[in-house]
C-alpha cells in the first residue's frame, strides 16, 4: 500500500528522475564528440610544465601518447598514477610517452602532492591551471585519458580508472609504435 507521504513525493521523484536523465544524456553527448573534435580540442589547450614553460600536446608528435587528465583530490586519479608510471617505464620516451595533465591546481599544490607520493613519477606533468579541458567539455569525468597515435590524432577516449600496466595494455601500446 502506498502512503500519503509517498504519493506526495511522487512528482518530485519524477522531476528529479527527469533532471538526472537529461544530465546523463548531456554527459553522454559530450563523451561522443568525434575523435577529430577531441584532437582539435586537445591541441588547442594552453598548458604549462613544472618549470612554467608553455607547452602543447602537438610537441609529442612522432610517437604514440597517452594523455591522462587528473587532479590530486581525485582518488581514482591518484590510485592509477603508479600504473601509469609502470606503463611509461615499459617504454623508452622515444617510443611512447605518458603525459599527465593536472586540472585546475597550481604548481605549488602539485609539487606538494608529488613529494608525498611513494612512486616517483618521471612522466611529463603538464598543468591546465584554468581547467580549460573541463570548460570545453573535452572531459567531464576524471580520470579521463586519450590515446593518441604518432600523428597526434585521438584513437580512443577512456573514461575512468584503468590498470594501465596490464600486459594487454602494454601489448596494445607496442602495436601503436611506428616501425
Amino acid at each position: 500500500m502506498i502512503s500519503m507521504q509517498q504519493l506526495k513525493a511522487f512528482p518530485r521523484v519524477m522531476i528529479t528522475s527527469a533532471i538526472l536523465t537529461l544530465c546523463s544524456a548531456s554527459a553522454a553527448y559530450a563523451e561522443k564528440a568525434s575523435p577529430e573534435v577531441q584532437t582539435r580540442q586537445l591541441h588547442q589547450l594552453s598548458l604549462s610544465d613544472m618549470e612554467k614553460n608553455t607547452r602543447s600536446l602537438s610537441e609529442y608528435r612522432g610517437k604514440p601518447v597517452l594523455v591522462n587528465f587528473w587532479a590530486s583530490w581525485c582518488r581514482p586519479c591518484v590510485k592509477e598514477m603508479p600504473a601509469l608510471q609502470r606503463l611509461q617505464d615499459a617504454f623508452s620516451y622515444d617510443e611512447f610517452q605518458v603525459v599527465a595533465v593536472n586540472i585546475s591546481e597550481n604548481q605549488a599544490s602539485i609539487e606538494n602532492f608529488l613529494s608525498q607520493q611513494e612512486t616517483q613519477l618521471s612522466m611529463d606533468i603538464l598543468i591546465d591551471e584554468k581547467g580549460t579541458a573541463l570548460g570545453s567539455k573535452l572531459i567531464d569525468v576524471m580520470p579521463s585519458s586519450f590515446v593518441l597515435d604518432a600523428d597526434g590524432n585521438v584513437l580512443e577516449k577512456i573514461v575512468g580508472i584503468r590498470e594501465w600496466d596490464h600486459p594487454e595494455n602494454i601489448q596494445a601500446v607496442r602495436g601503436l609504435i611506428p616501425q
